[in-house]
């Protein structure tokens, strides 16, 4: 029998992340200098659908099909979702998920994504469908993966990806390895910000683009120069 194979992957994938306080971008800053992602339940995601499906097929007893859906419900609940895009330009994106063009968007390199995540964790792509996903066997081992691997066609515009870990919330990566390899600004992000996040990625070694704007479209530029001595203070700390 013939198997389905991703025998292409793309080189980035982009997480859009809000910055709508100073205590927000430390967040995110926390989590670029320790080296980790921070992952969500099903039920925390803005999708009302995410996680539905529907039995199919054959006849089960109801005094087997319940405690199997109840089964199903708690291994869908016991996996973290972060997510990632394949574009880094999506307009709807950064007015969605980051803060109205106030936050940032973060690269990460896939293949060295891959190798800092747990073995035990997937990296999948999202399939998009206009019906809902059917299930035959409810205790089938990765019936809760195949559930959060697939959302109604009216999502298709975020052209998502997703890490599904059995780490809820914190998720640590591998150290040794350059995930994360540039960073781009909103074009409404504080001023008063850029400081603190050019410090640190400078102390990092990671690019920061900014957005400008073009005739309708996003494009991403080099910002100012900025004070290398303040990097090293950061480096230092």
């Amino acid at each position: 029998m013939a198997r389905i194979e991703q025998f292409v992957q793309p080189k980035y994938l982009y997480r859009y992340r809000p910055i709508r306080s100073r205590d927000e971008l430390r967040q995110e800053l926390s989590a670029l200098r320790e080296g980790y992602i921070w992952t969500t339940p099903y039920g925390g995601q803005n999708d009302p659908t995410e996680g539905l499906y529907r039995s199919k097929g054959r006849v089960i007893p109801f005094s087997e099909y319940g405690p199997q859906v109840l089964r199903l419900m708690g291994e869908k609940d016991a996996i973290g979702i972060c997510s990632f895009s394949e574009t880094h330009t999506n307009e709807l994106l950064w007015a969605h998920y980051a803060s109205g063009f106030t936050g940032l968007c973060i690269r990460y390199n896939v293949s060295q994504l891959l190798r800092a995540l747990p073995d035990e964790d997937y990296l999948v792509r999202v399939f998009y469908d206009e019906r809902l996903i059917s299930i035959g066997d409810l205790t089938h081992p990765d019936a809760a993966y195949r559930i959060l691997s697939r959302k109604s066609y009216r999502w298709l515009y975020e052209r998502e990806w997703r890490v599904l870990s059995r780490h809820r919330n914190r998720l640590n990566l591998r150290t040794g390895h350059r995930v994360v390899t540039r960073v781009f600004t909103g074009l409404r992000f504080d001023p008063d910000h850029e400081g603190e996040l050019d410090a640190t990625l400078q102390a990092l070694e990671i690019e920061r683009r900014e957005m400008v704007i073009k005739n309708y479209s996003v494009r991403f530029e080099v910002p100012e120069p900025f004070d290398p001595s303040v990097a090293a203070q950061v480096r230092e700390a």
